[in-house]
């Protein structure tokens, strides 16, 4: 658990570059754009289709085309892959894609999983004991037998820049591969904006529609809220790996979410959207007054000083102002994307109590 704990943090914080050469130019008129605040994909509304388009995360080139649709187009576009929807088994490889499909009440079409240890969701665990869904074990290394004896029409996987495995023959044999960047999205509407996607996917546009709008006005309304706060706490984010802690960098994802939580956050000023390495020792000379310390990856105190005793010299440790998601980390993974409100909910709980509505935390706890 602790080296899948390591492999989400560098997937939540580190950007990888990766994809096409060629500028993807827009020339799509805005009315029929689908999508809002998510930077690294597209729904594209057409005559009779909805067009896909994942981009490239560095230059927004388009690194995988495909037509969503109940039959194939009589003109299928150029370069196009065809995705006949609504998709009826599906191989989903991350934990923010079970957590999508379950708010859309999509697990039944899941088919194949990376691996049960890591999944919350009790429907898609009964699946997996069932035998309705299979065990592909991880990403990088699956066998392609395996692949082919799930049947599934589709394999969505996280793309961190490596080519999926066998590609090129599971292609050959009909397999449609559909890379996933929701990883890559700063903004947390952004991400949560993917259900869109797994929405067209399985057949339940209206609803995931309807679900992100909701999520929207709840998220806007606690950011309107919190930007009147005059006093911001200060936070930092992260832990020691090694000898070198990881924190998130000023643009990124995490970094929005304390902001618009009201917190201070203590690298808010550090460009790039992926992680920024410090020594301990500069944590404590840095930022040796930080009120709050969010995200240390372990469940408690204990396990803190164990994996490194310096650690406790960090204030925020020493005022038992430490918290984390890691009491419920298979739930957080899953949910976490796709509900970015309930995050925020928690992070104003912890940093403006007083001005908390909900009482109660949806993700976080204090390390003790």
């Amino acid at each position: 658990m602790k080296w899948k704990s390591i492999i989400l943090f560098f997937s939540f914080l580190i950007s990888v570059a990766c994809g096409s050469n060629t500028t993807y130019k827009k020339t799509i008129s805005k009315e029929g754009k689908i999508i809002e605040f998510a930077e690294h994909f597209e729904l594209i509304q057409d005559s009779g289709f909805v067009r896909l388009h994942i981009l490239d995360a560095e230059n927004k080139s388009i690194k995988f085309r495909a037509v969503l649709a109940k039959k194939v187009p009589s003109s299928l576009p150029k370069d196009y892959v065809f995705i006949q929807t609504p998709v009826k088994r599906m191989i989903a490889l991350s934990s923010t894609h079970i957590g999508m499909l379950s708010k859309l009440e999509g697990i039944n079409s899941v088919v194949g999983v990376s691996n049960q240890k890591y999944i919350d969701n009790k429907e898609l665990l009964e699946r997996t004991k069932s035998g309705k869904a299979i065990e592909l074990g991880d990403e990088g290394m699956i066998p392609m037998e395996s692949i082919v004896r799930s049947k599934a029409e589709l394999i969505v996987f996280s793309d961190f820049g490596n080519p999926f495995p066998h590609a090129t023959q599971l292609t050959k044999l009909g397999f449609t591969i559909l890379p996933n960047v929701d990883w890559r999205e700063e903004q947390p509407l952004g991400k949560a904006e993917w259900i869109k996607l797994y929405g067209y996917l399985v057949g339940k546009e209206k609803e995931s529609t309807e679900i992100f709008n909701s999520i929207k006005e709840k998220y806007l309304e606690l950011k309107q809220q919190m930007k009147s706060v005059s006093k911001r706490p200060s936070v930092i984010s992260g832990n020691l790996i090694g000898d070198i802690w990881y924190a998130p960098n000023g643009k990124s994802y995490n970094a929005q979410l304390i902001s618009d939580a009201g917190g201070e956050y203590v690298y808010a000023k550090t460009e790039g959207t992926g992680s920024i390495m410090r020594s301990m020792e500069q944590i404590l000379s840095e930022k040796g007054s930080t009120k709050f310390w969010i995200n240390p990856g372990f469940k408690s105190k204990q396990e803190i000083t164990v994996y490194n005793p310096k650690l406790k010299l960090v204030p925020a440790f020493q005022n038992n102002q430490v918290y984390c998601y890691s009491a419920r980390m298979n739930y957080f993974w899953e949910m976490s994307a796709v509900e970015p409100h309930l995050v925020l909910e928690d992070l104003i709980l912890i940093f403006h109590p007083e001005l908390a509505k909900k009482k109660n935390f949806n993700f976080y706890s204090r390390i003790n």
